[in-house]
């Protein structure tokens, strides 16, 4: 379970109940700034060479990159969405 403390620290919050319902849209951004604040864009792995003979030490990705404007509406494989060509009604933002 995560839980997040409000404002004045008192009050826990459980992220389940804040995230519950939210858009896709929005979903993207929190999953993409808990990784951040996580540092997953700052970690490294160890990559061994084919050979096997020597390793190096990598940047790796962010486990969740914030979400690309031009990739709005795709579906998970790079595809378009079928809803990106009907009319969509305006998301809301918290």
């Amino acid at each position: 379970m995560a839980a997040l403390a409000d404002a004045t620290g008192t009050r826990r919050i459980d992220l389940a109940d804040v995230v519950t319902g939210i858009d896709r849209e929005n979903l993207d951004l929190v999953l993409a700034a808990l990784a951040h604040a996580a540092g997953s864009h700052e970690h490294a792995g160890f990559e061994v060479a084919a050979d096997e003979r020597s390793a190096r030490l990598v940047r790796l990705p962010s486990l969740h990159p914030w979400p690309d404007s031009s990739t709005k509406n795709q579906t998970a494989n790079g595809l378009p969405s079928s809803e990106s060509t009907a009319a969509q009604p305006p998301s809301l933002t918290w």
